[in-house]
């Protein structure tokens, strides 16, 4: 039963990070190398492109470490269970050592017991596979949702710096790029969005309240 609360409690921020790569790169387009050293979306024009850190956003933004705190209080309401399972097979295990006590019971109770403690095992089997899957989905929404505030984020700059006359036509994620110059990294921008519309919202739930 311990190994299984362990595996419960190893869903850690690299499964989190690790499954938040791949579903970037599935909202990715990847661009097409002209014959020049640019991007071209014709032969008499170049991409004005902006790259953003996606991991670091992860890692950094508010939002994220908000979802990242919700998900270790769900892993530790699971564990919380999974430990009362523990305690109650540690209880009849004890009793089951016991020889005076054993000696001091029927057959039958002592068969019971026996029984109780297979039955506790095989829940806590199954809900540490329920808590997994729970945990697993949970994850990919979360994952899902700052994706997607990353998107609205880095549209945000985008407008932002097109009224500053420096306009971008497309962002790509750094994991797409081999190299790219520091003068095209928008991250911090798009952090920094991040972080105000997600106080905003906040704000507003509040209000509601």
């Amino acid at each position: 039963m311990r190994k299984l609360r362990k595996q419960l409690i190893n869903l850690s921020l690299t499964l989190f990070l690790g499954m938040s790569a791949g579903l970037f790169s599935q909202t990715s387009s990847s661009p097409t190398y002209q014959n020049s050293n640019t991007f071209s979306a014709s032969p008499t024009s170049s991409i004005r492109i902006g790259v953003i850190n996606t991991r670091k956003c992860l890692e950094d933004s508010k939002l994220s470490k908000h979802e990242r705190v919700t998900l270790e209080k769900m892993k530790g309401q699971m564990e919380s269970v999974l430990k009362e399972k523990e305690k109650s097979i540690y209880e009849i295990e004890s009793k089951l050592r016991d020889e005076d006590y054993m000696d001091s019971i029927s057959e039958d109770l002592e068969r019971d017991l026996r029984h109780k403690k297979k039955l506790i095992i095989e829940e806590g089997v199954e809900l540490n596979r329920q808590f997994s899957e729970n945990l697993e989905m949970t994850n990919m929404k979360i994952i899902q949702s700052i994706i997607e505030a990353i998107g609205i984020a880095s549209k945000d700059v985008v407008k932002d710096m097109n009224n500053q006359n420096k306009p971008i036509d497309i962002v790509l994620s750094s994991e797409a790029c081999t190299y790219f110059t520091p003068g095209l990294d928008l991250t911090d921008k798009v952090l920094a969005k991040m972080d105000l519309l997600y106080e905003e919202a906040q704000k507003e739930q509040a209000a509601k309240k």
